[in-house]
């Protein structure tokens, strides 16, 4: 018997990221160490593990994002009848990529068709994108911007090449977590200041949106300031289809759901 190491053990075994269920699919991120590190995205039908997955987001395209140089978010997706949209931030420009599939019907990922070629929609330039969701109603991506040592709440049309952000809202120091109510009349975020991180001191900030895509009244829910006399720290504010908002949060001195029953 010969010693195996770790390396030759697990130096082409996948890491997998991210899953997401998406009706009767499921979603997620691979890491392939054989390929340098490459992140793609896979898909196959939801509870069907003999089905062969389907790769989305063929070489080179790397799905990483760098925000707050830790990174996270580096996808968002949007099931639209029988079409599928996915959004990712590509490594080798940290711009964000957008490309769309049919025949989600038909259950079967090999047959998944794309429908457009990827196309970039953000300009390159010296950024960090990432953290996003999107906005079926008005056809947009929203999602967090870092830029010359500050976080921006930020929205690019996903029918557009090559754009500048359109900023939202500028947070003081970092922001996060973006969360849009189902009827897309509201969104939820986590903010925090320095010297704090998010799970020292945070708040829950939520803003309604105008007709236009603008974010108005802006308000913190929970939460605190890091010169609080209780420091208090939020964490992924989730709706509820029901309309509510469910935020983690430890004033207790534990980690605990709260629900907002009527937010706005």
């Amino acid at each position: 018997p010969q010693t195996l190491s770790a390396r030759t053990a697990l130096g082409r075994q996948p890491v997998l990221k991210a899953p997401r269920v998406l009706g009767d699919w499921v979603l997620w991120l691979e890491q392939r160490p054989q390929e340098k590190g490459r992140t793609t995205a896979m898909i196959r039908p939801w509870k069907q593990a003999d089905q062969p997955a389907k790769e989305l987001t063929a070489a080179p395209a790397n799905l990483r994002c760098r925000i707050h140089e830790y990174g996270g978010g580096a996808i968002a997706v949007a099931l639209l009848d029988d079409e599928l949209l996915l959004t990712w931030i590509d490594d080798n420009d940290r711009c964000l990529w957008q490309q769309t599939w049919k025949g989600l019907q038909g259950r079967d990922a090999t047959a998944l068709m794309a429908e457009t070629e990827p196309m970039r929609i953000s300009a390159p330039g010296d950024r960090a994108l990432g953290g996003g969701l999107i906005d079926q109603e008005r056809l947009r991506w929203m999602g967090v911007m870092e830029c010359n040592g500050h976080d921006h709440l930020v929205s690019l049309a996903l029918n557009q090449h090559d754009q500048e952000p359109r900023i939202l809202h500028s947070a003081d120091d970092f922001a996060g977590y973006p969360a849009l109510s189902a009827d897309g009349s509201q969104l939820a975020w986590v903010e925090w200041r320095q010297p704090a991180m998010p799970w020292d001191a945070s708040e829950l900030r939520l803003a309604s949106i105008t007709p236009e895509g603008q974010l108005t009244k802006v308000r913190a829910l929970a939460g605190s300031r890091p010169d609080a006399e209780q420091p208090i720290s939020v964490f992924q504010p989730l709706w509820q289809p029901d309309g509510s908002l469910v935020v983690a949060e430890d004033s207790s001195g534990w980690w605990n759901l709260m629900r907002h029953a009527d937010p706005g």
